[in-house]
């Protein structure tokens, strides 16, 4: 008999190790700490997130690894590679992970298929296997499951050559890259907010100004 308590086990267990891995973690060892900008810094009060950008550097020197979720305009932006110059200022052998975005949906994608090809089979397995003949209950349960998994591998090899041919590309954007050439949120608006008409001040002098004072030149 195929018990349907197995798989939901092994479900549970995973969604428990999901939500209290870290306080289970900390009953054996100290937790690990994260920073997370888009998290740490304030997106609600501006004088708030103006404070932690200007900490965003201590926060950053003061990190063992560095871990960047990347996209292919990664290297365009300019607090991007601010936070790059920042994390390798002091020429420190430091740990630096790089994770392709498009690499969750692919994560994600591995799953829909398993579990979808899990829970189909057991409820086919359930409905037909003591109705119809061993054989019969095959081509049942073959005849929904093959094309579902078709379907599901085709879409997950697709998103998978577009994130071969972004890392494909990342040598070539890496050589040819400048800061200069990085985008900021303020220089596309023309130092003016949309919904409000206020002024605000170019990021873009602020962080060339820094990391000329820490490598010597505006360049690269």
């Amino acid at each position: 008999k195929h018990q349907l308590w197995t798989a939901v086990f092994g479900y549970a267990a995973f969604a428990f190790t999901l939500f209290y891995w870290q306080a289970m973690r900390e009953l054996m060892m100290r937790p690990t700490l994260v920073f997370l900008d888009k998290l740490c810094i304030a997106q609600h009060d501006p004088d708030l997130k103006e404070k932690g950008i200007l900490g965003l550097a201590s926060f950053l020197l003061n990190s063992n690894s560095l871990t960047i979720f990347w996209s292919p305009r990664y290297f365009t932006r300019l607090w991007c590679t601010y936070e790059i110059a920042t994390y390798f200022k002091d020429d420190q052998q430091k740990r630096l992970d790089l994770m392709p975005v498009a690499l969750s949906t692919q994560i994600f994608l591995a799953g829909v298929v398993a579990h979808t090809l899990t829970w189909s089979f057991k409820m086919l397995v359930s409905l037909v296997w003591d109705v119809v003949s061993h054989a019969d209950a095959i081509i049942i349960v073959s005849s929904v499951l093959v094309p579902t998994f078709s379907v599901l591998c085709v879409l997950q090899v697709y998103i998978g050559i577009g994130l071969l041919k972004d890392l494909a590309a990342l040598p070539e954007q890496l050589s040819s890259f400048k800061v200069k050439d990085s985008e900021c949120f303020c220089c596309s608006v023309d130092h003016v907010l949309p919904e409000t008409g206020e002024a605000i001040p170019c990021d873009r002098k602020v962080v060339f100004q820094t990391l000329k004072t820490w490598y010597g030149k505006e360049g690269g």
